[in-house]
């Protein structure tokens, strides 16, 4: 479902509703995008049997104004732990996501304001369980994009960088290697990428008890890879990574038994 709310009053504009398809079961995996003057919905939908990375645009000026469920990749390989991720550089919205048309692959393209979908990039032979989109605005002309991506079987990760025109600036390179990782999220400034992601681990005392902690490294546009260093310990991810000015910034969470 999702609903629309006055950001001054908090009120509703449009009570919660489900999220309106043509056709298909939508499973979730949802996230919302402001793209122009639209509200741009991205969720799983499974058609025939089959997910579908699909997306529906509400106009923010008229909200009873719904757009039909369209595809942005129809051959998704869906994960419980969310395998695509987007961003909004200037007028594109830019997405990556894990899919098996015309082989297992990771795929990058982009929604435009007048909401033409990109011939996407391949990353052929690329596997995403889990996955981080970025945008480096330090020269907001020429904007690059940073898909980090981690495949829960191999237990590896992987960056890669594709220009505003999704032509490959960095292609895909190692930067986890097995490590047992539950969360990702990353930003990007001045030629330089941030990921962080959540690592698996338990007290040595009792196994039971979780203990997860907070890795981070870097990565430049050169293809770079830092030395990774553990950011904070005994708590998990809570939100993307985000940048103020030049510092980047995510939420933790924390729980005790």
């Amino acid at each position: 479902k999702y609903a629309i709310a006055d950001s001054i009053t908090g009120q509703n504009i449009v009570a919660p509703r489900t999220v309106p398809v043509a056709s298909g079961t939508p499973t979730g995996g949802m996230r919302v995008f402001v793209l122009g003057t639209r509200f741009i919905i991205v969720f799983t939908n499974v058609i025939g049997g089959g997910s579908h990375l699909q997306y529906v645009a509400i106009s923010s000026t008229t909200p009873a104004i719904v757009g039909p469920n369209t595809d942005i990749a129809p051959a998704y390989v869906s994960s419980s732990s969310l395998s695509w991720d987007a961003v909004i550089s200037g007028n594109f919205l830019y997405i990556a996501y894990n899919t098996t048309s015309g082989g297992q692959s990771v795929e990058v393209t982009y929604l435009s304001t007048s909401l033409i979908v990109a011939t996407p990039t391949t990353f052929a032979g690329r596997k995403a369980t889990l996955m981080s989109v970025t945008s480096d605005l330090f020269a907001p002309s020429a904007p690059r994009i940073y898909v980090s991506f981690y495949d829960s079987a191999s237990h590896n990760g992987f960056t890669a960088a594709v220009s505003n025109n999704l032509s490959v600036v960095l292609a895909p390179t190692a930067t986890i290697t097995g490590t047992v990782v539950v969360n990702l999220t990353s930003t990007a400034y001045n030629g330089i990428c941030n990921f962080y992601y959540e690592v698996t681990n338990a007290y040595s005392y009792d196994s039971a008890i979780a203990t997860n902690f907070i890795e981070t490294n870097t990565i430049t546009v050169a293809g770079v890879v830092g030395t990774s260093a553990v950011s904070l310990r005994d708590v998990g991810l809570a939100s993307k990574a985000f940048l103020i000015d030049s510092t980047s910034y995510y939420a933790a969470i924390q729980s005790s038994a």
